[in-house]
């Protein structure tokens, strides 16, 4: 078998045929942007930013929108949200998008010192039970 498909490599190379790669499989699920960077902001005050989760499969998929964020930063049901927040078994039909919106509040405390985390978007086909997961990084910096 290795002859054979070394012949064939070798006919390819001789001819100058272009063998395509394999095409990659689209991810189900797309995120605009692809991270969130509040800046520097001042102490006291209270801002919002957002991504846009799109099912980009002709399917629907389950989907769990969780957060690793720290003090100053929230996530869910904030104004402009339409993602429901922790909630597993949360279906997102195909082609269709939502909103998920992060809370960044600094304080006095951490002043001066970068903030970082990141909201995990998981979605599963409930067909085949293939998941994917893309981790949407979060900073901001208090002034």
């Amino acid at each position: 078998m290795r002859r054979v498909l070394g012949f064939i490599v070798s006919v390819v190379a001789v001819l100058g045929l272009a063998v395509p790669p394999a095409a990659a499989s689209p991810a189900p699920i797309r995120v605009a942007p692809q991270s969130i960077d509040f800046g520097t902001k001042a102490v006291g005050a209270t801002y919002f930013d957002d991504v846009k989760i799109t099912n980009a499969s002709g399917k629907p998929l389950l989907f769990l929108v969780e957060g690793g964020l720290p003090d100053d930063f929230g996530f869910g049901l904030y104004p402009g949200s339409t993602c429901p927040a922790l909630t597993p078994g949360a279906t997102l039909s195909p082609r269709t998008s939502c909103r998920a919106v992060v809370r960044f509040t600094p304080s006095e405390f951490f002043v001066g010192w970068e903030q970082t985390g990141s909201l995990i978007v998981t979605a599963t086909d409930p067909v085949t039970g293939a998941v994917t997961s893309l981790v949407i990084p979060v900073r901001g910096l208090g002034k």
